[in-house]
């Protein structure tokens, strides 16, 4: 395959998955971010605003998701490193500037 990626392809933030409509022969998946709400407003739960709605093939959403778990599977030993790797560089930056965090890094055994 050679894929081809265009300079105006659009760049969409999300930080979950709202909903996801299964059927035949399409499926819809809807991406949300969190909406911040006015210090002024109490709100008792989050509010969510759908970022994108990603209509395509079930069966290229399923051969997606059997991919993704995959990829994560691979890189799981690279992400856990690289993430405690961070966690130890913001340490030491906090720890110059006299502001310790109490033991904020997961436990990664």
């Amino acid at each position: 395959m050679s894929l081809v990626i265009p300079q105006d392809v659009p760049t969409i933030y999300v930080e979950g998955i709202a909903q996801m409509l299964l059927g035949f022969p399409n499926s819809r998946v809807h991406f949300y971010d969190v909406m911040t709400t006015p210090p002024q407003e109490h709100h008792d739960h989050e509010k969510h605003r759908v970022r994108c709605e990603l209509v395509m093939p079930t069966a290229a959403l399923v051969e997606m998701c059997r991919s993704i778990l995959g990829h994560i599977a691979t890189a799981s030993p690279n992400l856990q490193m690289t993430s405690t790797e961070w966690m130890q560089r913001v340490q030491e930056i906090l720890d110059q500037a006299g502001h310790p965090i109490a033991a904020a890094s997961p436990n990664t055994d």
